[in-house]
């Protein structure tokens, strides 16, 4: 499969290296990963700041916004399994399963079935929106995994289990083709976890997370876990990303910058009392 890569993603997809048969097995050479998403989920993210994650995240809705806009491909496998890590950059993986859209307009283009634990409720993943859906899940268990470490994850993902139907018992996000209450109960215990260390009365957090994890981020991952005809686009994602990402960050670029001495002299500015103009000599 050949991709055309646009500027921000084309680092952010683990392309293959080479081939070979030895015998009657077909081998494809890749780069060598380090490490998963999963793996990092589970270890609470070694080294990496909050604004680390969501930036490199980021990366990855930018690579799923060349795929689906650029080459007209749905990758149907989105995971964190199948986002890999090579010299610390994340990268998407995995296009074993993923679909040309135009060849799913025939049969043989349909032969895909949901039924995973971050596809979405659709039974046949033929279109981009089943993508957004799976890369919600994803960004809802990182909100997890940064805020309430591997225990928070493991619990969340118990949750989610327990709510499904006895003979099932999956960890999927969604139970008669809508997300599970358990989804939104988590959104909102994290944004209560949030709202108790900016008052001083919970464990205090970053202040970066504190500005990123906000109801407005909560609501865009639950959109893309919505309707299908309701979810935006991976560009409409990757722009929501960047906003919140630089909204975040703006704060510590401003409170790092050295301070504007003039401004101050012309404006005669006192801590606590606002602003007065200089007095002609």
């Amino acid at each position: 499969m050949l991709l055309r890569f646009n500027q921000n993603s084309h680092d952010r997809f683990m392309c293959a290296l080479g081939a070979f048969t030895h015998a009657d097995s077909f081998s494809i050479i890749f780069l060598y990963a380090e490490n998963t998403l999963e793996k990092l989920l589970l270890a609470d993210f070694p080294n990496l700041r909050p604004e680390d994650i969501w930036k490199q995240i980021l990366g990855i809705s930018e690579a799923l916004e060349c795929l689906h806009e650029d080459n007209n491909i749905v990758h149907t496998d989105l995971k964190p399994q199948n986002i890999l890590i090579h010299n610390g950059t994340w990268k998407l993986a995995d296009f074993g399963c993923s679909r040309l859209i135009v060849d799913m307009e025939s049969m043989e283009g349909r032969d895909i079935q949901a039924g995973r634990v971050y596809s979405p409720p659709e039974t046949i993943l033929d279109r981009p929106a089943c993508d957004i859906w799976s890369l919600g899940c994803i960004l809802s268990e990182i909100a997890t995994s940064d805020l309430q470490k591997r225990d928070g994850l493991k619990n969340y993902r118990n949750e989610r289990k327990s709510e499904d139907v006895v003979y099932i018992k999956s960890e999927c996000f969604h139970m008669n083709k809508k997300a599970k209450q358990s989804v939104s109960a988590r959104h909102n215990d994290l944004l209560d976890l949030v709202h108790m260390s900016k008052s001083g009365k919970g464990e205090k957090l970053s202040s970066w997370q504190e500005r990123f994890y906000s109801k407005d981020l909560f609501g865009l991952v639950e959109q893309m876990l919505g309707p299908m005809e309701g979810r935006p686009s991976a560009s409409e994602v990757s722009k929501n990303l960047r906003w919140f990402i630089e909204q975040a960050s703006g704060a510590d670029e401003e409170s790092t910058r050295e301070p504007d001495i003039w401004r101050s002299i012309r404006e005669m500015a006192i801590p606590g009392d606002s602003p007065k103009p200089c007095p002609i000599m």
